[in-house]
């Protein structure tokens, strides 16, 4: 009868310390999502870096668009990229993220969204992105991931140092 008792307890341990982590709260998916967000801006500054060719970020509600400039045009053209290179990113249920201290698409600074039919469509000027240049350096920035209740800022600068904040 204690060997029973013994077991039922052991397994009543196990089955506390794994529902525990099967739902995780708000603001952990939060913190997590943040912290992909900042991987995959670091990792988009180092493909900018490594392949020679400026590459920006927008966030829009369906995710994180990347562009990259039109090399057959010589107007400062912005294009979405290729799916193959950088795949449109989506959120998770309830999480979004905004650009609160962006470099703005400039006047004579146009962006083409492909809309996967083989055209382009014009964006908004004044649209919100975050520029990667070649170089490694480019205009500071700051992304608020958030829900209804939390938040975390990613912060870049100059330099492109990226960091993690509450």
């Amino acid at each position: 009868m204690v060997e029973i008792l013994i077991v039922v307890v052991i397994i009543g341990i196990a089955l506390s310390l794994t529902t525990s982590n099967l739902f995780i709260s708000d603001e952990q998916r939060v913190k997590l999502d943040a912290e992909r967000l900042m991987r995959l801006v670091e990792r988009t500054r180092d493909q900018a870096v490594f392949s020679g060719y400026p590459i920006a970020m927008r966030l829009t509600d369906a995710g994180i668009e990347f562009l990259e400039r039109d090399p057959n045009s010589v107007e400062p053209i912005w294009r979405t990229a290729s799916a193959e290179k950088l795949p449109i990113r989506g959120w998770r249920d309830g999480i979004r993220a905004e650009i609160t201290a962006p470099e703005r698409l400039a006047e004579g600074n146009r962006s083409m969204a492909n809309t996967g039919t083989g055209t382009n469509t014009s964006a908004e000027q004044g649209d919100k992105i975050v520029t990667f240049l070649p170089t490694g350096v480019g205009a500071p920035f700051s992304l608020r991931v958030y829900s209804a209740q939390y938040s975390r800022t990613i912060d870049g600068d100059a330099l492109g140092n990226v960091s993690l904040r509450r």
